[in-house]
């Protein structure tokens, strides 16, 4: 849901005057030293689902601030490049006086954030993902990605301890499996040119999901009408080929 307090005929400052004079009514029949004070109001919210929200609020001095809870950006599931693309999305969906052109301006980022990781012109840091170690690596039935990492990292010898956050990029080498295309972070920064970067896994599985969903679990602009195939269409033809997974 995409619930919004604008509708073009009232505005911020008249929306607080509002709510201001109903707390001073209020007031009056209140025994002191019992009193409601204004904290905000929201002018838009998002809903993508129960608990998981982000919402634009003004303070009594007309000041915004958006709030998430549960949504991705506070996630630790995504990379920089992921939750910062993601961040700029809510923005636009928020603070723009009309949602159709937060919609617009969120897939123009996506298509110059899909070209940025297409050619190459990307921070390495952006793309860092990591994971903590919960017990030791050899109590792990199943091999995840920060564990053969980790595998790896005791085998150059600087092994990891338990509470330890692996840090690892998704490289395409040819494997299948996301765990066995997962490497060092620091290795692969270190040497760009040893590595390439996997482009379908971050635009797959890193930049599109907390966008336009997965599905098990919406992304932003489901709630408006964007469906993954709607935004692949959006992308020129030389981009389509990395969405052909």
């Amino acid at each position: 849901n995409v619930i919004s307090q604008d509708n073009g005929s009232v505005s911020r400052d008249e929306t607080i005057r509002a709510v201001m004079t109903a707390i001073n009514k209020v007031n009056d029949t209140l025994e002191k030293p019992m009193q409601l004070d204004f904290e905000n109001y929201i002018r838009r919210i998002v809903i993508v689902a129960k608990k998981h929200y982000a919402m634009l609020t003004v303070d009594d001095n007309g000041k915004e601030s958006i709030t998430s809870k549960g949504i991705e950006t506070v996630r630790r599931d995504w990379c920089n490049f992921s939750t910062e693309t993601m961040s700029d999305v809510i923005d636009f969906v928020l603070k723009e006086q009309k949602v159709e052109d937060g919609i617009t301006k969120s897939i123009e980022l996506v298509k110059q954030k899909a070209k940025l990781l297409n050619s190459g012109n990307i921070d390495l840091n952006d793309l860092v993902l990591s994971n903590k170690l919960t017990k030791p690596i050899t109590y792990y039935d199943s091999k995840e990605a920060h564990v053969m990492v980790a595998i790896k990292m005791k085998e150059r010898g600087h092994p990891s301890e338990i509470g330890d956050r692996i840090q690892f990029i998704i490289i395409d080498n040819g494997k299948k499996l996301v765990s066995e295309r997962a490497e060092e972070a620091e290795l692969v920064i270190r040497n760009p040119d040893k590595y390439k970067i996997d482009k379908n896994y971050y635009l797959m599985y890193q930049l599109l999901p907390p966008i336009v969903g997965t599905p098990t679990r919406k992304g932003v602009l489901n709630l408006l009408g964007v469906t993954k195939e709607m935004m692949l269409s959006k992308l020129d033809d030389k981009q389509k080929s990395l969405f052909d997974y």
